[in-house]
Order: C-alpha cells, then structure tokens, then sequence
C-alpha cells in the first residue's frame, strides 16, 4: 500500500515559484527566461494542471543559482545569456 503524505509534512510541500517572480529575482525580463528555458540553460517549469502557468520549484532554482560560476553571475545580473558565457 503506497503512503500518502499529509499536507502539513515538510516533505510534501515544494515552494513554486511563478515566472515573473524568477525575472524578478534574477533581474531579467520575461523573454531572457523564454529563451534559457528554449536553450535548456535552466531548470525546467513545472504544470500543476494541464494549461495552467509555469511554475519552478524553488530548490531547484536555488540550486541553479549556486552552481552558477562567477562569469555567469556577471551574465545573470546584465539580464541575458551571452555566446561565451557558458564556457
């Protein structure tokens, strides 16, 4: 019998994070975070129903953003992902 998780257990609950609260985080505008998603230069959205607005999983964008190297720092703050950047 699979166990179902309460709503109130930590590991049951993931923050989602809408788009626009990502642009905002990262200083970006929504077309930058189109096009790294259409790159696959970051983590992918989550649908909660069929059709309903992207959303990203906090840890997974927390995580994103510690892993960036310091020269994609400097990239992330301009707002846009260059050629060379990622190397």
């Amino acid at each position: 019998m699979e166990r179902v998780k309460k709503l109130d257990d930590p590991a049951a609950q993931v923050r989602l994070l809408r788009g626009s609260e990502i642009c905002k985080l990262l200083g970006i505008n929504a077309w930058t975070l189109r096009e790294w998603l259409r790159r696959n230069r970051f983590p992918q959205p989550v649908y909660v129903t069929p059709g309903s607005p992207m959303r990203f999983r906090a840890s997974e964008i927390d995580r994103w953003i510690e892993n960036c190297g310091r020269k994609r720092r400097r990239v992330i703050r301009r707002g846009r992902l260059r050629r060379g950047a990622e190397r």
